[in-house]
């Protein structure tokens, strides 16, 4: 097996060389997660790949081409094939939805939003400012997120100073 690719992975240094290639033809459709070795923000603002470590998104193959397409050759990107988790019953899938959002991290994420929000005594303001934040393009679109952000924190600071002249 080659390391450009193989059966659960197709590398971006393959897609360069092939682009029209069988092999790159039969990802057409796909779905799967980006890896890098040294890491890179993806076009359009939609996360950060941790140098090694697929990210969380599920893209179609397409779309995560077009993501890492601006990465340079030391980044050395990788697609991997996506395992779609089993279907969860309707109960299951709701309770998570609503206790663990997938948006805010997720319940085995040590940084999801609602416990980081909690550990630092945020408050309504500031605490929606970084769930706003930390969902930034994962729920709604990326610019959407990052103006109810700054809409809270604006607030906050309108607060504060309205305080400080009393």
């Amino acid at each position: 097996m080659s390391r450009l690719f193989g059966t659960d992975f197709i590398t971006q240094k393959y897609l360069r060389r092939f682009p029209n290639s069988e092999r790159t033809r039969s990802w057409a459709g796909v779905l799967v997660h980006i890896e890098t070795e040294n890491g890179v923000w993806r076009t359009g603002g939609s996360g950060y790949t941790w140098a090694g470590k697929p990210d969380a998104w599920i893209l179609s193959f397409e779309d995560a081409v077009k993501k890492i397409d601006h990465c340079g050759p030391e980044k050395m990107g990788k697609l991997l094939r996506a395992s779609l988790p089993p279907p969860q019953p309707r109960e299951a899938a709701n309770a998570d939805a609503v206790n663990h959002p997938a948006h805010y991290g997720g319940a085995d994420n040590p940084y999801e939003a609602i416990k980081v929000i909690e550990a630092w005594n945020l408050g309504f303001n500031l605490g929606n400012t970084v769930k706003y934040i930390s969902r930034a393009g994962k729920k709604d679109a990326l610019p959407q997120e990052l103006k109810k952000a700054r809409w809270y924190l604006d607030r906050e600071i309108s607060n504060l100073e309205k305080e400080a002249q009393r």
